[in-house]
């Protein structure tokens, strides 16, 4: 049974910007994200997966009203496909009429340049989806993508500060973010402490990690029983 999970993004001054949906699988009793249950799958499995996110979202769309925006990953599979992206997006659509506002979170291993991105990009904007580059730091999620697209948020992967010698490219890209708009969201955050040391300079990012918010599974029951349910870190 696959499940989805929300964790909150805060802004800097607390308030909660929305939520990244992340997807779950039953597993001997226990939730258990991608990295395990889709171990060795094919591309096709990987946009069916897409596309079961996309149909959860619309049954819980009465529980993703009121939370802010919703941060969706789609994977390098499905953005590599034209006719799976266009369908997809045009679910995922279906959810602004229910007061759902969805971004499209752009992963790290999509590696298309040229008109295939700038195609991917095109067919989720035409759906009135927000962007998100995912990762940044990692992969292909670099500063020549962000540089080259009107991205609405930038999401940087805090793994990628622990194999650099300084911060100069992180001030960098707060810096570009700040000139153009796009909301700079930090996300791993383990430890409160880093925001009033190293990651001091960036303070005006909003945040996302579970040194502030656990994902919480949503089910088909009560709100207080899905709020309750606390996923361990996968």
């Amino acid at each position: 049974m696959k499940a989805i999970a929300l964790q909150a993004i805060h802004q800097p001054n607390g308030v909660i910007l929305g939520h990244e949906v992340l997807v779950r699988q039953s597993v001997g009793g226990s939730w258990v994200g991608p990295g395990a249950f889709m171990a060795g799958s094919d591309s096709n499995g990987w946009v069916r997966m897409d596309h079961a996110v996309a149909d959860l979202l619309i049954k819980h769309a009465a529980d993703l009203r009121g939370r802010g925006l919703s941060f969706v990953n789609v994977s390098s599979h499905t953005l590599s496909d034209p006719v799976e992206l266009r369908a997809l997006c045009k679910s995922l659509a279906k959810l602004a009429p229910m007061g759902v506002e969805v971004c499209v979170e752009i992963s790290e291993a999509f590696d298309a340049i040229g008109s295939s991105f700038f195609q991917a990009m095109a067919l989720i904007k035409d759906q009135g989806l927000l962007l998100a580059i995912d990762d940044f730091g990692m992969e292909c999620s670099n500063f020549s993508r962000l540089c080259s697209y009107p991205w609405d948020f930038c999401k940087v992967d805090l793994n990628a500060l622990w194999t650099s010698d300084n911060l100069d490219w992180l001030i960098e890209v707060r810096d570009y973010c700040s000139a153009n708009g796009i909301g700079l969201i930090l996300e791993k955050l383990e430890c409160l402490q880093l925001l009033s040391g190293l990651l001091k300079p960036l303070n005006s990012a909003s945040v996302q990690g579970f040194a502030l918010s656990k994902p919480f599974i949503l089910q088909l029951s009560s709100f207080a029983e899905r709020t309750a349910t606390q996923l361990k870190a996968q």
